[in-house]
């Protein structure tokens, strides 16, 4: 490997990569910006190896000179074409399996900033409209006569008290909408997840747990309520012990005990 068994004096940072993009000019600029963060990050190294594994191409790797990253770090340097010089004997090494045409390869830019760009945009226009972040920690789908049954455990870890009761409130298909999505992403291939919902029970916790810890989580203060939408008369679930029951149509929030004495603790600690 060029420039790794010339390396004999100082100390060296290794740092793993796993790029997923097939266009060398993409990974070769991003392995450039790597070398400069870690030394921003981690100074004081005299070289920093990046070593590039990915499922699309060749094991590769990049060393820089962390001296000179240094210099042009104190100095102030924010020009890229300042940096020059920066990678031993001026090559990152990265060969994908599938080499595309140029022509494609802008092609392959332009979806590369969608990826990052649409969910950025998505993330602004929930907080725009007031819409909860909700995470899906799990969810399942099956089949009953007619109709799909979804479980979920989802969090929603910005919210509590009153804005929490507000949210569920409101945006209780969201959330289903959410947890339906999860578990399709989980079931690609079961049929169940594209017919009408005839069960919905979801989970709604305001801390995120390990999945193991939600399938025993219990009645902790944790569990703000189960939202539930039952279309299918046959199939019944029990309500939280002790729970405060709330029906807005067809839907049916079980308030959790425990929850809302903390939150009411809370209030009292504040006056």
């Amino acid at each position: 490997m060029p420039g790794v068994r010339d390396f004999k004096k100082g100390n060296q940072l290794i740092v793993y990569a796993q790029p997923s993009s097939i266009h060398e000019g993409i990974v070769q600029f991003s392995a450039i910006q790597s070398g400069i963060l870690a030394e921003f990050f981690a100074p004081g190294y005299d070289r920093y190896f990046l070593s590039l594994w990915s499922r699309r191409a060749w094991p590769g790797w990049a060393a820089f000179d962390g001296q000179k990253l240094k210099q042009l770090r104190e100095a102030g340097i924010d020009d890229m074409r300042q940096y020059r010089g920066i990678v031993e004997s001026d090559m990152i090494f990265y060969v994908p399996w599938v080499s595309i045409p140029a022509i494609l390869a802008r092609f392959v830019v332009i979806f590369t900033i969608l990826k990052l760009v649409i969910p950025l945009a998505a993330q602004q226009i929930r907080e725009n409209l007031g819409t909860p972040s909700i995470v899906c920690r799990s969810a399942t789908i099956h089949r009953n006569s007619w109709g799909a049954v979804l479980k979920a455990d989802v969090v929603m870890q910005d919210l509590d008290g009153k804005a929490a009761v507000d949210a569920v409130v409101k945006h209780r298909r969201y959330i289903v909408r959410s947890a339906r999505r999860h578990a399709r992403k989980l079931n690609r291939l079961a049929g169940a997840a594209y017919l009408p919902l005839a069960f919905v029970q979801v989970h709604i916790y305001r801390r995120d747990y390990r999945k193991r810890r939600l399938r025993g989580f219990g009645l902790g203060r944790d569990l703000i309520c189960t939202l539930r939408l039952r279309r299918m008369r046959r199939i019944k679930s029990p309500d939280i012990i002790g729970s405060t029951i709330q029906v807005v149509g067809k839907w049916r929030i079980a308030w959790n005990k425990a929850w809302l004495e903390s939150w009411c603790e809370k209030t009292e600690g504040r006056n």
